[in-house]
């Protein structure tokens, strides 16, 4: 079974969401997350075609709690059905379906990026793809790392939407956005020359694995903002990270680093 139907089977997940976005509604999982429709179609969708032409791989999703079966020489494919819930279901652009692959190293190797409502190089879409052993593309191009050739460092970098419970950013000069994905978030360096760094807060296996793919593919960084790179043996076990990530170049994150400072408990405006 090609690759390429596995990324036909991404296409058509969301290209369903897209259509049920327009009467979307969402409800809260127990831990107050939102759910919709699209989350749970595409995670049968992709789930099934996974069991079906990739039957000795592992598989884990964010909509079940099962824990992947790992065993020596099996990859591993992380599913993130809709990465930007609350902004699908509010009718907003920022969201995508994530695939990320996982070698027997569990080191992100591969994986499916499809925004279809997220534009990026002149495409009304954003769809970026990550064989295992291949180059990585953007819109079926090669992708190829924005020229930052006389901009500011740091100029813009993507955060989380409650970022500003954990950092005090006053002191960066650039601007701060949101857009409600984390996985567009850590890729947006990847995608756009004003945009050098993304901070997110603390996540999951499935918000991270698709993107740390492509950026480790172009010689870019996911970083512990204390310090340090992921361990996704503990991810893998539906862990949170341990800290606040950052990614972008080296430079851009030792950038962020000097600028901003974390807020203790007692500032008031940390979360609890």
């Amino acid at each position: 079974m090609s690759f390429e139907n596995l990324v036909m089977a991404v296409r058509k997940g969301a290209e369903e969401a897209l259509q049920l976005q327009k009467g979307v509604r969402g409800n809260h999982k127990d831990d107050g997350t939102i759910i919709t429709e699209a989350d749970m179609m595409i995670h049968r969708l992709l789930k099934d075609h996974i069991r079906r032409f990739y039957p000795q791989e592992a598989f884990l999703s964010e909509e079940e709690v099962k824990l992947p079966a790992l065993a020596p020489g099996r990859l591993l494919f992380v599913l993130d059905p809709i990465d930007g819930t609350d902004a699908y279901s509010q009718g907003m652009p920022g969201w995508c379906v994530a695939l990320g692959i996982l070698d027997t190293d569990l080191t992100p190797v591969g994986g499916i990026i499809y925004a279809p409502r997220w534009s990026v190089a002149g495409s009304e879409e954003s769809l970026l793809v990550l064989e295992p052993g291949e180059a990585p593309t953007l819109n079926g191009e090669p992708m190829i790392p924005p020229d930052r050739a006389g901009s500011l460092h740091c100029q813009q970098i993507m955060t989380s939407s409650r970022i500003h419970r954990r950092v005090d950013l006053s002191a960066y000069p650039g601007k701060v956005r949101s857009i409600g994905s984390s996985i567009l978030h850590l890729a947006a360096p990847l995608l756009y020359p004003g945009v050098t760094a993304s901070l997110q807060a603390a996540g999951y296996i499935w918000d991270i694995a698709a993107s740390h793919a492509f950026l480790l593919a172009l010689g870019y960084q996911l970083e512990y903002l204390s310090g340090g790179s992921l361990d996704y043996r503990s991810l893998v076990r539906r862990k949170k990270t341990r800290d606040i990530l950052l990614s972008g170049t080296p430079e851009a994150l030792d950038t962020l680093r000097r600028t901003i400072r974390v807020l203790k408990p007692h500032d008031g405006r940390a979360e609890g």
